[in-house]
C-alpha cells in the first residue's frame, strides 16, 4: 500500500516540477529524458538488488532500497526553486482549440479530448499489464532452472529500450505532433500479443518483450504531455494527471484478473490473443477519436 501511494504521488509531482522548471518548447524532450533516467534506474536497481539477494540475503534487498532514498532526498533538496516558481505559460491556443477561461476551468473534466485519452489509456493498460505475468508463468513451466534469468531479461531488456527511445519520443512528439507517436507506441501492443500467442520458445519471448519498451517509452512520455496540452490555462494539470492515473490503475487491475481467467479456461494462447484484441481496439480509438492536442505557438 505504501508503494502504491508513493507511485501515485511521485508521477504527478515530478511532471509538475518539470513543467515549472522547463521551457514549454522543451517540455516533451525533458519528459523523455526523465523517462530515460527512470528506466536506467529501474534496470540498475534490479541488477544490484539481485546481486544483494544472491551474495548477501533477501533481507539485504530491502535495506538497500531504503538506503537509495538518501541520495534521492539529497537531489530533491536542490530543487527548492520549484516551490515558488510560477507555471510557465504554454503556447497560446488557436481557434481550433479555444483557450479556457479561469472562471470555468473545471470544464476540462468534460473535455472530449481528455475523456478520449483516458479511455485509450485504460484499454492500453487493460491489454498491457497482464502480458508479462502470463509470459513469466509460461516461461517458468518451460525453462525450469533458467526461468529466473529469462524473466530477468524480459524485465531489463524493455527498460533498456525505454531508456534509448524515451528522449526521441518526446522530441519527435514536439515536432510531429502527439497522435503519430502515440499510434506507433499503441500499435506495438497488439503485435506483441499476437507474437507471444504464436511462440513457446522462452528465448524468443525475450525478444518479443522488447516491444514493451517501445510502448512504455511512448506512453510514459506522451501521458503527461497530452494531459498538459488538454489542461493548458486551467491550473488543474496534476488533478487531471491523477484522474487519468486512476483510470489507468483500474485498467491494469482488471487486466491481470480477466486475462488470468481466460488463461485458466481457454489457455495461454487465447489469453494473449484477447489482450492483443484489446490493444488493437485501443490503437483504433487513438486513430479515430483522439484529436491532435499539440498547439503551435503563435508568431
Amino acid at each position: 500500500m505504501l508503494h502504491s501511494f508513493a507511485s501515485a504521488v511521485l508521477g504527478p509531482a515530478i511532471a509538475a516540477i518539470t513543467m515549472v522548471l522547463v521551457d514549454p518548447s522543451g517540455f516533451g524532450e525533458r519528459l523523455g529524458r526523465n523517462a530515460r533516467y527512470a528506466a536506467v534506474g529501474n534496470a540498475v536497481a534490479a541488477g544490484l538488488m539481485g546481486m544483494c539477494a544472491y551474495y548477501l540475503s533477501d533481507r539485504a534487498v530491502f535495506l538497500f532500497a531504503a538506503v537509495l532514498a538518501i541520495p534521492a532526498l539529497a537531489a530533491l533538496a536542490t530543487l527548492r526553486e520549484a516551490d515558488s516558481a510560477p507555471i510557465r505559460p504554454r503556447p497560446t491556443a488557436s481557434a481550433r482549440v479555444p483557450a479556457r477561461s479561469h472562471n470555468r476551468s473545471w470544464q476540462f473534466l468534460t473535455d472530449r479530448s481528455l475523456i478520449a485519452f483516458a479511455v485509450c489509456a485504460v484499454l492500453f493498460h487493460l491489454a498491457n499489464a497482464a502480458m508479462l505475468p502470463i509470459a513469466a508463468a509460461a516461461v517458468t513451466k518451460r525453462a525450469e532452472s533458467k526461468a529466473g534469468l529469462i524473466i530477468a531479461a524480459c524485465i531489463v531488456g524493455p527498460q533498456l529500450i525505454t531508456a534509448l527511445l524515451s528522449p526521441w519520443a518526446g522530441r519527435v512528439a514536439e515536432a510531429w505532433g502527439r497522435r503519430p507517436i502515440l499510434l506507433i507506441g499503441f500499435s506495438a501492443l497488439p503485435m506483441r500479443g499476437i507474437l507471444l500467442a504464436c511462440t513457446a520458445d522462452p528465448y524468443l519471448i525475450i525478444a518479443i518483450q522488447l516491444f514493451d519498451g517501445l510502448g512504455a517509452a511512448v506512453f510514459g512520455v506522451l501521458f503527461p504531455l497530452i494531459v498538459a496540452d488538454i489542461t493548458r490555462d486551467t491550473g488543474h494539470y496534476t488533478t487531471a494527471l491523477g484522474l487519468v492515473g486512476l483510470a489507468i490503475g483500474g485498467g491494469a487491475t482488471l487486466s491481470t484478473t480477466l486475462a488470468g481467467l481466460v488463461a485458466d479456461y481457454l489457455g495461454v494462447g487465447a489469453a494473449f490473443l484477447s489482450l492483443a484484441a484489446v490493444g488493437m481496439c485501443a490503437t483504433v480509438l487513438v486513430w479515430r477519436l483522439l484529436p491532435e492536442t499539440r498547439v503551435a505557438a503563435e508568431n
